[in-house]
């Protein structure tokens, strides 16, 4: 293989592995396994995160708890509209929020579905929460699992803190902190920010690879 056809093929490589990296679709909770599962009505409650690199918020989603088996739900989807957002917890200030729709409007990833928001950027060191709003009657609200008795996979870009709620009826910032582990609940998808020298790197990789090809094409 020709010296020229090497410096190529490592160009593209490294050209798309870093513009996919910024583009690339996380989810915040992974994976978990828990026993226990609990629902309430009227409040607000969710869970605290830090990114520890910048991110986007892409979508916000709910547990769909038809998915597990000895709970009493038997259809899959949601019993009512669910307001669902992200705070800013430094000064309580709403950042974005939608309503999830009942039943299975909204598209299902892994247990979650999820409703897509214009991307907001959320900024590392930043405490954030993410919560939703429980229906007006117990028996129509859905349940959430506790993590107390389970273990959790979060993605590395951001770290799980507290679980907290409100004590006021409503769709409220959730402003007592349980000091105890989150309950899920809601969820989100978002993408990293590359830093600004990566989109650089990336930039320089893909103008290389089209000077590399329009030489070897004369």
């Amino acid at each position: 293989m020709k010296r020229t056809d090497v410096l190529l093929s490592i160009t593209i490589f490294l050209s798309l592995t870093i513009l996919s990296n910024s583009t690339e679709a996380n989810v915040a909770v992974l994976d978990y396994n828990s026993y226990g599962a609990t629902k309430y009505r009227y409040y607000t409650e969710g869970w605290q995160f830090v990114p520890i690199s910048p991110i986007s918020v892409t979508h916000l989603g709910m547990w769909d708890d038809f998915f597990e088996s000895w709970l009493s739900d038997e259809s899959p989807g949601f019993n009512y509209q669910i307001p669902i957002g992200i705070w800013r917890v430094s000064d309580q200030a709403l950042l974005t929020s939608t309503t999830l729709g009942p039943g299975t409007s909204d598209p299902l990833l892994g247990e979650f579905r999820y409703a897509e928001i214009t991307p907001i950027p959320l900024s590392p060191g930043e405490t954030y929460a993410i919560a939703f709003q429980w229906a007006d009657s117990f028996s129509l609200s859905e349940n959430v699992k506790d993590w107390e008795s389970g273990q959790v996979i979060v993605d590395p870009a951001i770290t799980i803190g507290s679980h907290v709620g409100s004590t006021s009826p409503g769709f409220v910032f959730p402003d007592i902190n349980y000091q105890e582990n989150p309950r899920f609940g809601p969820n989100f998808q978002f993408t990293v920010i590359p830093a600004p020298g990566a989109v650089l790197l990336g930039s320089i990789g893909v103008g290389l690879v089209s000077w590399l090809r329009r030489r070897r094409a004369l």
